[in-house]
């Protein structure tokens, strides 16, 4: 029985879905094309509720880009990091359909952590990692990276609600920290005064920036959580500073 045959025998387990992502990175295009053929459901539906609208498989910008995200979380997802591969790939497939309409609208204004808002952060949990009996496949297991982001942001006596409140309103204001905290990030010195003293080292930090020590301070929960995230494996909640900012410049992410 050849490789492709025994990939029809669909499987929900995790590895085996490792398995055939492996094989069609490595270059097997009829293994790539029944993944899409075999998940087309999933992409489908993610897409849909990324959009908010019933799409049209044949007439559809918005498919056509939930397409290439499926391509391009096969190509890109870490087996090795024991995340769901739907996780990722739902979340990839939101974050370039959020990314389109960003572009198609010109929005000036938009909130990188709107998706983590929540009352509390069991309602986050709720809202975001809740499963779909109807699709297992499509059940967010990104669960275990937003609880190490959690656990890194209480280090520094941060909650996501307290993220939430403190995010800037303003693209050019989340681009401006944004630059802040990969300045920050970039610096080994700064870097390790920051994750040693749990507080921004102002005064050094003052002599790499040229933005007024207030705007620091006023930010300074939101520039400490993307200094976090910039150092971090946590591809997912990555996504959603790389809407806002786009892909090209978020690269040593």
């Amino acid at each position: 029985m050849s490789l492709f045959n025994i990939f029809y025998r669909k499987t929900d387990s995790i590895h085996s879905i490792n398995y055939y992502i492996e094989i069609a990175r490595q270059g097997d295009t009829k293994v790539r094309n029944k993944l899409i053929k075999d998940y087309e459901p999933f992409i489908l539906k993610s897409v849909s509720k990324a959009a908010k609208k019933s799409i049209d498989i044949k007439n559809s910008d918005e498919y056509s880009i939930g397409l290439l995200a499926f391509n391009e979380a096969i190509d890109n997802f870490n087996i090795n990091k024991g995340l769901n591969f739907f996780s990722y790939c739902n979340m990839l497939i939101r974050s370039r359909i959020i990314d389109y309409y960003r572009k198609k609208q010109k929005e000036n204004t938009i909130y990188p952590f709107t998706y983590f808002q929540s009352e509390d952060d069991s309602k986050f949990e709720e809202r975001y990692l809740s499963s779909n009996t109807e699709c297992e496949y499509e059940n967010i297991e990104s669960k275990d990276e937003i609880e190490l982001f959690k656990q890194r942001l209480k280090e520094f006596n941060i909650t996501l609600d307290t993220l939430v409140k403190c995010t800037p309103k303003h693209k050019d204001s989340i681009k401006l920290c944004v630059n802040i905290a990969k300045i920050l990030s970039d610096d080994p010195f700064l870097f390790r005064k920051l994750m040693k003293n749990k507080a921004i080292p102002l005064k050094e930090l003052l002599k790499l920036v040229n933005v007024h020590e207030k705007t620091i301070e006023r930010n300074r929960k939101f520039i400490i959580a993307i200094c976090l995230i910039i150092k971090s494996d946590l591809t997912v909640i990555k996504s959603y500073i790389e809407n806002i900012v786009g892909r090209d410049s978020l690269n040593e992410l």
